[in-house]
C-alpha cells in the first residue's frame, strides 16, 4: 500500500486557497502534511512570498521533523532559507527571547521543567511541607489559568473550590518567585508572548508584518492561549491554513478545545471549510467500522471516510481467558506471522489505553526474544547524570537559577551538609539575592566556620573559573569536560553506582552527550554565527520538555504504545488490546458521563491500522490480588457485526488446560523462529 500519491480535487483547492483564512477539516489518513508541505511550496514558488515570512506550526518536535524532512525534499531546487517550522512552544520561546524586558526578564533566562518548578514551591514557605502530589495539583491548576490567559490577579475570582483558592495564593508567589529566579515554565512560553502583544501593539505589528502567512497542524489540540496567539498574529494579514479532525480531539486534559474549530467561524466571517474525507491509509473495512463508532459523537463537522482501497479483511475480535492469556495469544500471534510469513516486526503495534497494560505484553516478547520498542521509555534528559550536567551549564548561563544551583550544590559531594545549606538560603532572603550570587556576599562568610567558609569560597572560585572558560569556549566540549573532570565526576558516577561497570557505562552515556551537543551547537552556529552555549541549553530543555516520548526506531521491532501516543502514526498490523468496559471506555470517563473523548481514541486507535485490526479483550482481569469478570466495550457494539470476524468466544473449559496449550503453541513457534 504505497503513500504517494497525486492531490486529490479537495487538496488542490485547500493547497490553492490562500486569499482568505482557511479551516481544513482532515479526517485520520486523508494526507494533510501532504497538504500543508504542498501549500509552503505553492506559497514559495508560485506566491512569491518570501520563506521567512511562512510560520508552519503543531505540536511535537517529531512531527515538526516530518515537516521539515518533506519540505526539504520538496524545495530541494528552491531556496527556503528562513522558512519557519517549530511547535507552538519553539514560536513562543522565538517572541520572548526577542523581548524579554516587556516580561520582565534578562536575556539569559531558565526553562524550568517540572521538577524545577516542584522545587520552586517548596522554597515557598507556607508550601515547604506540601507532599509532591499536592504541589503537582496545585501546579495544575495554575497550569490550567495561564493556558486561559488568567492572570494571578484574577485567578482567585476564577477559583470554584478551597482548593483552587489555595492555587490562586500560590499563583501569585509562584510568579514572583519566577521571575526573582530568571525562569520561565513551559506554560510561559505561550502564556508571556501573549502579554506582551496585548500591552505592546507595536510589538504584535512587528511579528504580524515578520509572519505574514501561518499554518496549523492539529489544530484542534490548540488551547485558549495557543488559539489567542493564532488569531493575534493573523489579525494584520487574515490569510492562514489551520488543519484540524475534531473525531481526532483526545487531549481535553492538556487544555485541548476542539471547540476552537468552531470558534474560527465566529472570529473570522469570510472563513472557507474544506473536508478531506478520502483515506490513503485503510482498508474499506476499518474505515466502515470507525465511521460508524464516531457517527456515535454527533462530531462538530461530520465526515465519512472512504478509500479507493480494498475492502479487506474483516476485523478480528480476540476473545481470551484472562490478560495473561490475551499477552500469549497476541505475542503467539505476531510471532507466528514474523516466523512463517516472514511480515517485518516493525510492521505490528499493539495499543493500550494505560502504560501498565504493557507489562504483561513486555513479559512475552522478552520470553520469546522478540524485540519490541515501547513509547514512552526513558528520555536522555530524564537521566540523573545528563541532569547534572546540564545543571551546571544552567547555573553559568543563569546564576539566579536556585533551582540548578541545589542540585549542584552537592553533587559530588563537597561537604556542603544541610546546616550549611540552611545557611546559604537564609543569606539569600535577607540579602534578596539568588544563592548563587550569595556565595561571594562577606556578611554570609563572616557567619561561617573557617572550614564552611573554605569550601563556598571552593565553588565560588571553581563557578568563576567555568564561567570564564564557557565565555571563550568554541564549544560545549571545550569547557564541559575540563569542568567534570576538575570536580572528579567520572568518579562520583562509579563511587554511587551499582557497580563500577555501571558507573563506567554512565560515563559514556555522558560523553555521547557532549558530543552531540558539540555536533548540534556546530550546526546552529552555521546557521547564526551568533548562536550562543546558552541558546542551545534552552533549545535542549525545551526539546525534552516537549516531547519526551519521540524515541526514534533503530531497529526491526514491535511497537508498543498508548492509544494516545499513537496519535499520527500508522502501522500494517494493530492490536488494540483490553477492548472492554472500564478501560476503554475508562472507568473514570464512565462515571463521569464524559464517553465522548473515549469513543474518539478508540477511533484514533481503529484507524492507526492500515491492513489488519484486532481488538481483544479478556473474560477475566485480575486487579489488587482479585480475579474480576469484565464484559465487552460498549463501543463493540457500535460496530456492525458483519465487519467483524469472532475468535474464540470466551471458550469454555479448565483454564489451566487453555494456558498449558498456549505454551506448548507458543514454545514450537519459537523453537521454529530459532531455526530460522
Amino acid at each position: 500500500m504505497t503513500t504517494s500519491f497525486p492531490l486529490n480535487p479537495e487538496q488542490k483547492r485547500a493547497v490553492f486557497c490562500i486569499d482568505k483564512p482557511l479551516l481544513v477539516l482532515a479526517g485520520a489518513g486523508s494526507g494533510k502534511t501532504r497538504v500543508i508541505t504542498e501549500k509552503i511550496a505553492y506559497l514559495i514558488e508560485t506566491c512569491g512570498i518570501k520563506p521567512y515570512h511562512i510560520a508552519a506550526v503543531t505540536f511535537t518536535n517529531k512531527a515538526a521533523k516530518e515537516m521539515q524532512h518533506r519540505l526539504t525534499q520538496r524545495l530541494q531546487h528552491v531556496p527556503h532559507r528562513g522558512l519557519s517550522i517549530s511547535t507552538f512552544h519553539t514560536l513562543g520561546l522565538k517572541i520572548l527571547r526577542s523581548h524579554p524586558e516587556q516580561a520582565g526578564l534578562g536575556h539569559q533566562f531558565s526553562i524550568y521543567d517540572e521538577t524545577d518548578c516542584i522545587q520552586l514551591v517548596k522554597s515557598i514557605e507556607y508550601f515547604q511541607n506540601f507532599n509532591k502530589d499536592a504541589i503537582q495539583l496545585h501546579l495544575q491548576h495554575i497550569s490550567q489559568w495561564k493556558n486561559q490567559g488568567i492572570l494571578p490577579a484574577q485567578a482567585r475570582s476564577a477559583a470554584k473550590t478551597d482548593q483552587e483558592a489555595e492555587s490562586a495564593v500560590l499563583f501569585e508567589h509562584y510568579e514572583k518567585h519566577l521571575r526573582t529566579y530568571q525562569a520561565v515554565d513551559f506554560d510561559d512560553l505561550i502564556a508571556l508572548p501573549l502579554q506582551i502583544f496585548r500591552r505592546h501593539p507595536e510589538i504584535l505589528a512587528r511579528w504580524q508584518e515578520k509572519i505574514r502567512y501561518i499554518l496549523v497542524d492539529e489544530y484542534q489540540d490548540t488551547n485558549t492561549a495557543q488559539y489567542e496567539l493564532v488569531r493575534l498574529l493573523s489579525l494584520a494579514h487574515p490569510r492562514f491554513t489551520v488543519v484540524g479532525d475534531d473525531d481526532q480531539s483526545i487531549y481535553s486534559w492538556r487544555g485541548a478545545q476542539p471547540e476552537n474549530l468552531l470558534k474560527l467561524k465566529e472570529d473570522f466571517l469570510n472563513l472557507e471549510m474544506i473536508k478531506l474525507e478520502q483515506n490513503y491509509r485503510s482498508t474499506n473495512t476499518i474505515l466502515q467500522a470507525a465511521n460508524h463508532l464516531i457517527q456515535q459523537n454527533a462530531p462538530l463537522f461530520p465526515k465519512s471516510l472512504w478509500s479507493e482501497h480494498p475492502i479487506g479483511e474483516r476485523i478480528r475480535v480476540l476473545h481470551t481467558t484472562s490478560e495473561q492469556d490475551e499477552a500469549e495469544q497476541v505475542t503467539g500471534d505476531i510471532l507466528k506471522l514474523h516466523a512463517l510469513h516472514h511480515i517485518p516486526l516493525h510492521h505490528f503495534a499493539i495499543l493500550y489505553r494505560g502504560n501498565y497494560q504493557s507489562q504483561l505484553i513486555e513479559q512475552q516478547l522478552q520470553l520469546h526474544r522478540l524485540p519490541y520498542q515501547i513509547s514512552g521509555g526513558t528520555s536522555i534528559f530524564s537521566r540523573t547524570e545528563i541532569r547534572d550536567v546540564l545543571s551546571y551549564l544552567r547555573v553559568l548561563a543563569n546564576p539566579k537559577d536556585d533551582a540548578a544551583f541545589l542540585r549542584i550544590l552537592n553533587t559530588p559531594k563537597r561537604g556542603i551538609g544541610s546546616v550549611l545549606c540552611d545557611h546559604l538560603k537564609q543569606a539569600s532572603q535577607v540579602l534578596q539575592k539568588s544563592l548563587r550570587e550569595s556565595l561571594s556576599e562577606l556578611a554570609f562568610l563572616s557567619r561561617l566556620s573557617e572550614t564552611q567558609g573554605h569550601t563556598i569560597q571552593t565553588l565560588h572560585r571553581l563557578l568563576q573559573q567555568a564561567e570564564m572558560q564557557l565565555i571563550t569556549a568554541k564549544t560545549p566540549s571545550e569547557w564541559l569536560h575540563p569542568l567534570l573532570n576538575h570536580i572528579e565526576y567520572p568518579d562520583w558516577l562509579i563511587q554511587t553506582s551499582s557497580t563500577p561497570a555501571q558507573g563506567e557505562k554512565r560515563w559514556q552515556q555522558v560523553e555521547k552527550f557532549i558530543l552531540w551537543m558539540d555536533t548540534l551547537f556546530q550546526k546552529k552556529r552555521v546557521e547564526n554565527p551568533e548562536y550562543s552555549l546558552p541558546e542551545l541549553l534552552n533549545m535542549l530543555l525545551l526539546i525534552d520538555q516537549l516531547d519526551q516520548q519521540d524515541q526514534e526506531a533503530s531497529t526491526d521491532a514491535i511497537q508498543l504504545l498508548t492509544l494516545h501516543a499513537a496519535k499520527g502514526l500508522e502501522f500494517a498490523r494493530v492490536y488494540v488490546i483490553g477492548f472492554e468496559e472500564n478501560l476503554l471506555p475508562h472507568k473514570t470517563s464512565i462515571e463521569q458521563n464524559s464517553l465522548l473523548e473515549e469513543r474518539r481514541l478508540a477511533y484514533v486507535g481503529i484507524t492507526r491500522a492500515k491492513t489488519h485490526l484486532t481488538l481483544s479483550l479478556a473474560r477475566t482481569r485480575q486487579t489488587q490480588g482479585q480475579k474480576f469478570k469484565v464484559s465487552p466495550s460498549r463501543f463493540l457494539e457500535e460496530i456492525p457485526g458483519d465487519l467483524l470476524k469472532i475468535d474464540n468466544p470466551f471458550e469454555m473449559g479448565d483454564l489451566d488446560t487453555i494456558q498449558q496449550r498456549n505454551h506448548q503453541n507458543l514454545a514450537q513457534l519459537k523453537e521454529r523462529f530459532q531455526k530460522k
